[in-house]
């Protein structure tokens, strides 16, 4: 599944008990559909309010259903702010967190003090001064291969905490600065 949602009113990707989380509404949906349980794995986990436009997901079903039926089927059954938009059927050994090659993340930051109330949710307001150049500076620090241990859970069964950032940079758009890493 290429999931897209608004995570505005959830507790994060994993579910959580007597939390609205993207992975509860997600598996709810295809158990009703699919008429049995199911387990939903996806590439990675949000936080609370992290939105997704495509985070892939993979799913074990005993169904045998088309993939468009399938589609249709999960978003009549899903709530608004989250929908599947596109299904696919993948080999055996794929798996949605162990098959990932890369991610990519964005961060919009709202340069103005007036933010609209249909971008209020989507940004973030900082309107102090900025010096360009020594942002894109600091940017280039990002690429390369580093340790990231420092922000990893105490407890994370993860050992191997290295990751490569290959592409760090800035968009600018009138009041909006999109940073892509």
């Amino acid at each position: 599944l290429t999931l897209a949602y608004d995570g505005t009113s959830f507790h994060g990707w994993q579910v959580q008990p007597g939390l609205r989380t993207v992975q509860g509404e997600i598996q709810q949906a295809l158990q009703k559909l699919f008429n049995h349980e199911v387990s939903v794995t996806g590439s990675g986990r949000t936080d609370t309010g992290v939105h997704a436009h495509g985070q892939v997901a993979s799913v074990v079903t005993m169904r045998n259903m088309d993939t468009g039926a399938v589609l249709r089927g999960v978003n009549a059954l899903l709530p608004r702010d989250v929908r599947a938009v596109a299904v696919e059927v993948a080999s055996p050994e794929f798996h949605a967190r162990r098959s990932a090659r890369s991610k990519t993340y964005q961060y919009r930051i709202w340069r103005n003090p007036i933010v609209s109330p249909f971008e209020s949710r989507y940004v973030y307001a900082f309107r102090y001064p900025l010096d360009e150049m020594l942002v894109d500076l600091g940017t280039k620090s990002f690429i390369g291969t580093h340790d990231f241990t420092s922000f990893c859970a105490a407890a994370t069964p993860v050992e191997d905490r290295t990751r490569t950032i290959y592409d760090a940079h800035w968009t600018r758009t009138g009041d909006e600065w999109t940073f892509y890493i």
